[in-house]
């Protein structure tokens, strides 16, 4: 009788997984395990997506990065731990290049709101999450875009991420601490001096 390792029931393989990716090099090691099969390409899935990280870009590219990861929602449930740290705008460097107004117009008017709106869908793509780091590159002009417009895509979403406990942010993104009603960690900074390291959760309130 000829076994292979896909028959072995799904929590056996799920352990496995798990114990590969924990190893030096463990997500090439994985990645390489999951592609001898739908089955266990499947059960590699949790520890792969476990953390995920959206690359450091200018606004606009990052908002297409979480439009991306939005769309990805077979993988999306699976994320624990989400970092964003988007960029400034590049439009200011775009205009001087091509001394176009309309270049500016667009960046003022639809940069901002597209990008809190990509991740309020991307963050409502990620039931099991648990550690939320929003951090945008200190910068005032960037720090003031998002609490502008941020808020105002955040509130009608009613959108509530029971399961975070962990939530590493800027001070003034009090829509964020909102909506993570669980979070009995805070790490809060404001154009990169750290104010708090942790609090209870009465104290987030």
């Amino acid at each position: 009788m000829t076994w292979h390792l896909a028959d072995l029931n799904a929590d056996v393989l799920a352990s496995i997984c798990t114990a590969l990716y924990d190893v030096e090099e463990g997500t090439k090691t994985l990645r390489a395990f999951s592609s001898m099969n739908r089955r266990i390409r499947h059960a590699s899935l949790p520890p792969l997506f476990r953390s995920v990280s959206v690359p450091k870009k200018p606004l606009r590219e990052s908002t297409e990065a979480l439009v991306a990861l939005k769309e990805t929602n077979s993988v999306t449930r699976y994320i624990r731990v989400f970092t964003f740290s988007p960029l400034p705008s590049n439009a200011l460097e775009e205009f001087l290049h091509s001394h176009d107004p309309a270049v500016l117009l667009h960046s003022f008017k639809h940069e901002g709101p597209d990008c809190a709106s990509a991740l309020v869908e991307a963050l409502a793509s990620m039931p099991s999450l648990e550690n939320l780091t929003f951090q945008p590159k200190p910068n005032p002009n960037l720090r003031e875009l998002v609490i502008r417009h941020f808020p105002v895509a955040f509130a009608p979403s009613q959108l509530r991420l029971e399961r975070v406990k962990y939530l590493s942010t800027d001070v003034s993104f009090t829509f964020l601490r909102r909506i993570c009603p669980s979070a009995v960690a805070l790490s809060v900074e404001t154009i990169g001096r750290v104010l708090v390291g942790s609090q209870s959760r009465r104290a987030l309130r």
